[in-house]
Parts: structure tokens; sequence; C-alpha cells
């Protein structure tokens, strides 16, 4: 069961959670996504303590009715959706790990390489001295 409100009954929170989504569905549809709603059929409604953490979206009411203050038009109500579960760990990728364990080995064999090179440079020059 949704949780349906007006618009008018909803908090400044509320209202800016519900443009972020609006605003989300609208690039998903600009970007590839046709469908750009969310399956509202599937969700269970939060109790009021979760209700921050649910999603919003804005609906039309199904009548259409005027709105009170006497202005015509269509009157939108809130829903409240649970909030998603987290998605599952993705699992260890180890050929990623043993492909970037092997560059380090690598990269520290060159370092070492152009140590001892230096170092050998470094006593090439002081033998030549002392044999001076």
């Amino acid at each position: 069961m949704r949780d349906h409100r007006y618009v008018d009954e909803l908090s400044l929170e509320e209202l800016e959670a519900v443009v972020r989504l609006r605003r989300r569905q609208q690039r998903l549809t600009r970007f590839g996504n046709a469908s750009g709603e969310p399956d509202l059929s599937s969700r269970e409604t939060p109790n009021a303590g979760s209700r921050s953490q649910g999603r919003l979206s804005l609906v039309p009411d199904a009548v259409g009715t005027a709105r009170p203050e006497g202005g015509g038009g269509t009157r939108y109500s809130a829903v409240v959706e649970a909030p998603r579960r987290k998605a599952e760990r993705r699992p260890v990728k180890w050929r990623w790990v043993r492909d970037t364990a092997l560059l380090m080995v690598e990269i520290l064999a060159v370092l070492g390489l152009l140590w001892v090179v230096a170092r050998m440079i470094g006593t090439v020059e002081r033998v030549n001295e002392e044999s001076r």
C-alpha cells in the first residue's frame, strides 16, 4: 500500500527528494532508458519511521480532482516507496589482483636495476679517483 499525500502536505526535504527523483527520471529517459518510470508495483510501502529513507515520486490523482482552493487542474500526490536493497557485492577479480601485483613487482625490479647501475657508476668513479 502506498502513502498518497498531496504535494501541499509534503515537507521541504520530501519535496527536494521528489525533484531529484523527477530530474533523474528525465535524465534516464533522455539518455536511453525509455521507460524512465520506476516499477511501483513490486515495492512495499515503508512505515512512517522510515519515510525519509524511502523513495518519493509524484503521481497525478486518478480522478484529477480540482484543487480545494478553487484553482483548476490536476492535483498531484506523492508516493513513498520502500528503499531498494543494497546490491550484492561483486566478486573479487583475482586476475586483476594478480596482474596488479605482477606490475608492482616489475616496477620494483626496474627501480632496483636503476639503483644498482647508479651504485656501480659511483663505485667506478671512486676506483678511478683512487688509482690517480
